[in-house]
């Protein structure tokens, strides 16, 4: 169906547009298949995600749950533009010429936002962890860290530490 798409606009005159008669069914069937693939691609990967984490762990969400609501959320971020995109154009509705402008940075940053989550939450251990068991009281979740500071101040005339180090000899 691309196929056909892409040869129908380059086949147009010079006088016409996307909105020829011709072109728009092509265009708006083009549409309503990626928002169907997209919804259908996303529930796919989610049940194929829990599914394989419930067999893992015997829990309904398990320790993947997170992931998958943050798969879903990516994937409806785009569907929603994608729809929103579709219902202006069908409409002819001027929101569409924002619309079309505004699809393809939604893909980027529906990426990035998903790799910037997951990494927010590999980061953050207390994050990580869902539906565990409560911790026991001989394994206790906070430990302590021991910290040491050292300060270095930088007084005029002396351009490193080694000055003052020669300096107090």
């Amino acid at each position: 169906m691309s196929c056909v798409l892409n040869i129908s606009l380059a086949n147009l005159s010079e006088g016409e547009s996307i909105f020829d008669p011709a072109v728009k069914p092509w265009i708006v069937s083009s549409l309503a298949i990626s928002v169907g693939q997209n919804v259908i691609v996303t529930s796919l990967i989610v049940y194929k995600i829990l599914s394989v984490n419930r067999r893992a762990t015997g829990k309904s969400h398990g320790t993947l749950g997170k992931t998958a609501q943050m798969l879903v959320e990516s994937g409806a971020l785009y569907v929603v533009t994608v729809f929103v995109y579709l219902m202006t154009y069908v409409a002819n509705n001027n929101a569409q010429f924002f619309m079309i402008d505004i699809l393809n940075p939604v893909i980027g940053i529906t990426f990035s936002l998903l790799v910037v989550r997951v990494a927010i939450r590999r980061s953050n251990p207390l994050l990580s962890i869902e539906d565990a068991d409560p911790p026991s009281q001989e394994h206790p979740t906070v430990q302590s860290i021991v910290v040491s500071v050292h300060q270095t101040r930088v007084s005029e005339g002396m351009d490193s530490v080694s000055d003052l180090e020669l300096g107090s000899k």
